[in-house]
């Protein structure tokens, strides 16, 4: 009862901040499918709704919504949220299946991938250009099959560098050497 509790007072009114996780989620698929199935049943998850989240703001235009100070050592940034399902183009290559930003940039889908497990798609879109170089943001969407009430929104802010740092790392590692 706790955690039904919690998801109460935490969801709020549609509009309110999504949730936050420095340093990152750290899920698998069937977790968060399992949250968007619960919500779709009407059930707090502990995750709110935050309407034109993901349809008609950019992230780094709506403080009220995306925290972006970054504490030091922190190199990705996660925000989980509830909005109605984006919609590109159903046709065409994946430049035309772009979402538009106001400000020039475009959410562009990446991958599409059905997840026959959980009865959905999940879909990944990267910012093109990236607002920043020394950020990157990638959008992933879960939608359940023939459910146009709700998507779960994950949103990912990462530094490039952090990016960069893991391949060096990994390229200098001798033990990679070896095999």
């Amino acid at each position: 009862m706790y955690h039904a509790d919690l998801a109460v007072q935490e969801e709020g009114p549609p509009g309110t901040m999504p949730v936050i996780r420095p340093r990152g989620i750290d899920l698998k698929d069937g977790p968060l499918f399992a949250a968007l199935s619960a919500k779709i049943q009407g059930k707090n998850v502990g995750i709110p709704i935050c309407e034109g989240a993901a349809t008609a703001k950019s992230p780094w235009n709506a403080p009220e919504l995306f925290d972006l100070y970054i504490f030091e050592g922190e190199s990705i940034r996660e925000w989980l949220f509830f909005n109605k399902p984006r919609r590109a183009f159903v046709s065409g290559n994946r430049k035309q299946r772009s979402l538009p930003d106001y400000n020039g940039c475009d959410w562009h889908e990446s991958r599409k991938q059905a997840m026959k497990d959980f009865g959905g798609l999940k879909r990944s879109y990267y910012m093109d250009p990236q607002p920043s170089n020394s950020y990157e943001w990638h959008l992933y969407e879960y939608e359940i099959n023939e459910c146009d009430a709700f998507a779960l929104y994950r949103l990912e802010f990462k530094s490039s560098d952090a990016k960069k740092n893991v391949k060096s790392k990994l390229a200098c590692n001798p033990l990679n050497e070896i095999q």
